[in-house]
């Protein structure tokens, strides 16, 4: 049984935004997503859902003390047995019930305090749109920051997808595209070997420009943290072979996943 904390508090105001952020072990950062998170001028109309994988570090606590910190408004869920990643964010699409979502790593932090509004109000005025992605740093551990997206960088669609960087996770927010029939087809997917493919950035990428159109707004919005990632951990040969197995499973989801 999931337990609900009570930093679930409301600050008024129709949520129409749900932020998700699935969390293990990340004590080290957590303080500074949620003040990033504090930061954003469309905190108001945001839900907020954390789903800890039973960390066995101080994460949680760290979590409670940085959202009465910063006055950060959470539901909290724990889940009974280390799920990993891809099941535990599967589970999280079940929870949300808002027109809109996006999705916050622990490590990763927002850096312009619009990263939010300018999201959804974009996709109020463009309902052809599903998804609604701004360019964002990599940060390696020495602190150097590069732009993921080129200045010139403009809209990419299916057509150029595999040659474009995708909107990594504290980038992207989509249109609520989420229906039971492809939430279950998501399920079966991922049983079929493509378990870790499915939890990750390409593919949500992917549902959303198979619901509609995407849209890239060239500003620095949030920060991808180098080097605590799952993919960090990776040896280039790893990398290399996920990016293969990736290309493949992409053309078998477009045969017989949509």
């Amino acid at each position: 049984m999931k337990i609900e904390n009570d930093l679930n508090k409301t600050r008024g105001g129709a949520e129409n935004l749900t932020l998700l952020i699935p969390m293990y072990n990340k004590a080290p950062y957590i303080e500074r997503m949620v003040k990033s998170i504090s930061e954003q001028t469309y905190i108001n109309r945001t839900k907020i859902i954390v789903v800890d994988d039973c960390s066995t570090d101080d994460s949680v606590e760290v979590l409670k003390r940085s959202a009465e910190k910063f006055h950060v408004p959470m539901i909290l869920k724990f889940n009974r047995k280390n799920l990993g990643i891809s099941l535990t964010i599967r589970n999280m699409y079940r929870k949300i019930e808002t027109e809109f979502w996006t999705v916050l790593d622990p490590d990763d932090y927002y850096i312009d305090s619009q990263r939010l509004e300018r999201a959804v109000k974009f996709l109020e005025s463009h309902p052809d749109h599903s998804m609604h992605g701004c360019n964002f740093f990599y940060e390696n551990p020495d602190g150097r920051r590069i732009p993921a997206f080129p200045e010139s960088a403009q809209n990419f669609s299916s057509d150029n997808l595999a040659t474009m960087p995708f909107f990594q996770t504290s980038s992207g927010t989509f249109r609520n595209f989420w229906t039971d029939d492809l939430l279950l087809e998501l399920e079966r997917t991922a049983g079929k070997n493509r378990y870790h493919f499915t939890q990750g950035d390409s593919f949500r990428d992917f549902c959303a420009i198979n619901s509609g159109k995407a849209y890239l707004d060239n500003f620095i919005g949030s920060v991808y943290t180098l080097g605590v990632g799952i993919w960090d951990t990776m040896s280039t040969l790893e990398k290399n072979l996920m990016g293969m197995v990736s290309s493949y499973w992409l053309f078998e989801l477009a045969r017989d996943f949509f």
